[in-house]
């Protein structure tokens, strides 16, 4: 009789099958997923059916259908794994972002902008510190036209950024469209301040200081013809453009002499002196200079017709305090001091 001893052959667990019958599906997937990301997506769904809590399926599932573009099954996969996986939550947030802003963008494109609001506005969620998305969302409710909005949200956002230049020429964008060109105008400045080479912001720069020259124009053509009011008005606007231009102050200015109005035209030339950081070599600076003389002397004279002889006094003293060259200054001083 001959016995044979047989070795025992430990048999695989079903658990053990199935690891390797996913491993095998997902190095397919790998493949896949360059060439045939639909092919991926059948793949990893027979994968899930046999594994259905196994987080890494649903997040190379979610990427499959990113690949087609298919964003919003991409969303829910990727979402699953955040359920399934809580502690790689870095990671899947933010491929979630992400996809919320890819699917924004293509709804954006669609002309859905409502539906793209609502993913911009997800995808801050996941990254609330993420300016881009911040300044996507902001530019989709600047074309639902929800402006209160977006000025709101963008000054919450600069409160904590404080330095996007890309935000300062959103801002200067909605401030054009209310037609405050004054707080448009120095926005596009901090947003060049902050990146000379944002040629957006410089070229709404530029359509402001051309707006103005033209309300520079036009108050010229009213002065010429004697519509001084008119002409104020058109240089104040030309000044809301560019508050920067210092011969528009300085045109104000004389206007405002030329009407009476002496204590706004020292304003506006005062202004335009520290604009030109009273530099005695500025040509602009000796003109603005020249103006706030003529200002003194003018209000002066108004100031003694009306018996105020010590401010008609004080204000020619102020006027030769500029110019002590000026003898016509002295004379009018003289004979208001022998007629007090």
């Amino acid at each position: 009789v001959v016995t044979t001893e047989m070795s025992e052959i430990a048999l695989p667990t079903f658990t053990e099958i199935m690891e390797k019958k996913i491993g095998s599906m997902l190095q397919e997937v790998a493949e896949l997923l360059k060439n045939n990301p639909r092919g991926a997506v059948i793949k990893l769904t027979r994968a899930i059916a046999l594994q259905p809590n196994n987080a890494e399926l649903f997040r190379q599932r979610a990427e499959a259908y990113e690949a087609l573009s298919d964003y919003y099954p991409a969303i829910l996969n990727f979402r699953k794994a955040l359920l399934l996986r809580p502690d790689n939550k870095d990671t899947l947030t933010f491929k979630l972002a992400q996809v919320c802003c890819a699917y924004g963008e293509h709804l954006c494109e669609e002309k859905q902008h409502l539906q793209a609001l609502e993913m911009f506005k997800m995808a801050l969620e996941y990254q609330p510190h993420n300016g881009e998305y911040a300044l996507k969302r902001i530019m989709c409710l600047s074309v639902l036209k929800r402006y209160d909005e977006c000025i709101e949200m963008i000054k919450k956002q600069l409160e904590e950024e404080g330095t996007s230049s890309g935000l300062y020429t959103s801002r200067s964008v909605l401030h054009m469209m209310f037609g405050n060109n004054t707080q448009a105008f120095y926005d596009a400045c901090r947003a060049l301040e902050l990146d000379p080479s944002n040629f957006e912001a410089s070229h709404l720069k530029d359509e402001l200081k051309a707006k103005a020259e033209s309300f520079k124009n036009q108050a010229i053509a009213h002065a010429l013809v004697g519509e001084r009011a008119e002409a104020i008005k058109s240089i104040t606007s030309a000044i809301e453009s560019n508050p920067q231009g210092v011969d528009y102050h300085i045109f104000r200015g004389s206007l405002y002499r030329k009407t009476g109005q002496y204590d706004k035209a020292v304003d506006d030339l005062l202004l335009a002196m520290d604009i030109c950081e009273h530099k005695l070599e500025c040509s602009v600076y000796n003109m603005a200079s020249r103006q706030l003389i003529l200002t003194y002397n003018d209000f002066a004279i108004e100031c003694f017709s009306k018996q105020h002889y010590d401010e008609a006094v004080t204000l020619l003293n102020k006027a030769i305090k500029s110019e002590k060259m000026e003898k016509g200054l002295y004379i009018n001083r003289g004979g208001m001091c022998t007629r007090i």
